[in-house]
């Protein structure tokens, strides 16, 4: 307008295009004023969010690692004020054992790439602290310079350091318990947490994977008992929850107590601590076995003694019958006597209440007193002894071998009810004594040889079932011989006979003056 003033122009196009250019210059000033304002806004937020962070941020020289911008929050939390900051480089708030690191961090991460990470800082008064970082490389006042956000996660990293302790603590207990422990997600039913005694019986290979899977045989989806539900109301851990289970895998019963607790991450998990209990088990099976036994046992020699005494109060009975009667009758009491000492002595063992006194012991003098008891039991047996000399002495209680031999000639003499002879022999075999008591009865089968030890077992045919007896006898034994550290076992053929044999260590002393001697 001015040149439009001092010197107007001649013609119409000349004017116009004057117009055209300064229009044009006015735009481009307009556009550039914008871009400086809009430059400067956002400067303004930033270095707004910059300030007003309550997090610690600064920006580095990435060539000189001075710091070329701090924020209040560093400020404050560090200690330095401002002017210190800008008057350090990072270096001087890092461990110095941590600037290897540090520098290879800086070598290796490219232009523009952020990152995070944990480290040490140390702040003004010499303390050091843990926090994680993130940071982007950008230009800052025409350099290379990158930009840090510090978040201090001392405490928190205490804590988890506090919480890994405490679980690698709980874990040593755990991994020295005799009993199944592990940790699963509620939700997914993976394994987090399997202790040393559970992974030796389910395998190694247990991570991340499904609790029904790795615990169970076969299962491919949660199992219908599990106890997930019962274990967590309204987002809240529920009291422990407590049963009993027969594992598919291992085929052992477990007392499992499940209560859902805190894992490490804050979630809810399940634990399961799963105490062997077949032992337990068995033992309750035994005793309602054993008293459904005893008690149909009973009934017989209380049927009989019963019957005669009704019969002989209520009756006249000459002498001679009283006499049969009362023979009967002690028959029966005596049987009964057998049953309940019998079934005491065995109780006494399977809870390993017995007492046995251990020491070197000539076994022919024990095989001589059990046969001396019986040498007038019966006119249609003959007893023979077949003991060779010099038989070694074995490890065992008198008293007890003493039972078992009685046991063996009782039944060889019952199971012979035509008579014959009884032979009773030792001979040493390795660093055993085995004993044998042979008879020439009515034999036991085949098939059923296996299961004469059995408790109140006793042979499923006509002429041993017209035998009375208690089944108690050869279980006793058995459990006497293992006792020993010895073995139990019969020979025989229907109709010719059985013979039991019992084997027994040699006394260690024996053993030892037996062996070879060595010769230069």
């Amino acid at each position: 307008m001015a040149i439009l003033g001092c010197q107007p122009l001649e013609g119409k196009d000349e004017a116009e295009a004057m117009f055209r250019i300064f229009a044009v210059r006015a735009a481009a000033e307009l556009e550039r004023k914008k871009r400086v304002d809009d430059l400067r806004a956002a400067e303004e937020r930033y270095r707004l969010l910059f300030e007003s962070n309550p997090h610690p941020m600064w920006v580095y020289d990435l060539e000189t690692l001075a710091f070329l911008a701090i924020n209040d929050a560093a400020v404050s939390h560090y200690g330095y004020s401002r002017e210190e900051f800008l008057a350090m480089t990072i270096r001087d708030i890092r461990p110095p054992e941590d600037l290897p690191r540090l520098l290879d961090s800086i070598a290796q991460v490219p232009p523009g790439l952020g990152q995070s990470g944990y480290w040490r800082h140390r702040k003004k008064d010499g303390t050091v602290i843990d926090v994680e970082i993130t940071t982007h490389t950008l230009t800052f006042d025409g350099k290379a310079a990158k930009l840090v956000l510090a978040n201090d996660v001392t405490e928190r990293r205490r804590a988890e350091t506090a919480m890994l302790t405490q679980f690698s603590q709980i874990s040593t207990i755990f991994d020295s318990l005799n009993a199944i422990v592990y940790v699963a997600g509620l939700e997914d039913y993976r394994l987090l947490y399997m202790n040393n005694y559970a992974a030796t019986l389910f395998g190694g290979d247990w991570r991340e994977r499904p609790c029904y899977e790795v615990l169970q045989e076969g299962q491919t989806r949660p199992c219908d008992f599990c106890t997930n539900d019962r274990l967590v109301k309204d987002g809240e851990p529920l009291p422990p929850c407590v049963w009993e289970f027969q594992n598919t895998r291992t085929g052992r019963w477990y007392q499992c107590t499940d209560k859902a607790i805190r894992w490490i991450d804050g979630r809810l998990v399940r634990m399961e601590i799963a105490v062997d209990i077949t032992e337990h088990k068995d033992l309750e099976r035994l005793k309602d076995e054993m008293v459904s036994a005893v008690s149909h046992e009973m009934r017989t020699p209380l049927t009989a003694m019963l019957g005669f005494t009704e019969f002989m109060l209520e009756n006249e009975v000459p002498r001679e019958e009283q006499q049969t009667y009362l023979g009967t009758m002690q028959r029966e009491t005596l049987r009964l006597n057998e049953l309940i000492g019998n079934f005491l002595d065995l109780q006494r063992l399977n809870a390993r209440r017995q007492s046995f006194v251990f020491a070197p012991l000539a076994m022919e003098d024990v095989i001589g007193e059990a046969v001396a008891l019986f040498q007038t039991a019966s006119e249609k047996h003959h007893l023979v002894i077949d003991c060779p000399t010099g038989l070694p002495k074995v490890h065992g209680d008198g008293a007890q071998l003493y039972h078992v031999l009685t046991n063996l000639i009782s039944n060889a003499i019952k199971y012979s009810p035509y008579g014959g002879t009884v032979t009773i022999g030792a001979r040493h075999e390795e660093e055993m004594v085995i004993v044998r008591v042979r008879d020439e009865g009515i034999g036991i089968p085949t098939e059923e040889l296996e299961r004469v030890f059995e408790r109140f077992y006793r042979v499923d045919n006509t002429d041993r079932r017209t035998i009375g007896g208690t089944g108690l006898g050869l279980s006793l034994v058995r459990e006497i011989i293992h006792a020993h550290q010895g073995r139990a076992w019969v020979e025989s053929k229907p109709g010719k006979g059985s013979s039991f044999y019992i084997a027994l260590p040699v006394a260690a002393k024996e053993t030892a003056e037996s062996a070879p001697s060595s010769t230069a």
